[in-house]
């Protein structure tokens, strides 16, 4: 486990090189993942499934626009499902 030091801020680098071992450790590929990996369907997405506004999650995820926020929060299956359930089909 990793616990910085009180007041220090956690490098780029350090948190890859974290992210890596973990994933390694449970045997995944750690070439096909990277710390990008994490925004996708990450936080944002989750703050997007919850009903949060636009804004809020644009601000969350520091994206600027919505083109780039779409990119990275993807509704859950469940949610999109809302949908369907809500009309009956």
């Amino acid at each position: 486990m990793y616990f910085p030091r009180v007041g220090s801020k956690l490098s780029y680098s350090r948190a890859r090189e974290l992210f890596i071992e973990k994933f390694y450790v449970i045997g995944l590929d750690t070439k096909l993942y990277g710390l990008h990996s994490l925004r996708t369907g990450g936080g944002g997405a989750a703050a997007a499934n919850n009903e949060l506004s636009d804004g809020l999650v644009k601000n969350h995820g520091l994206w600027k626009t919505d083109k780039v926020k779409d990119i990275y929060c993807r509704d859950d299956i469940e949610y999109q499902l809302l949908v369907t359930l809500s009309v009956g089909i």
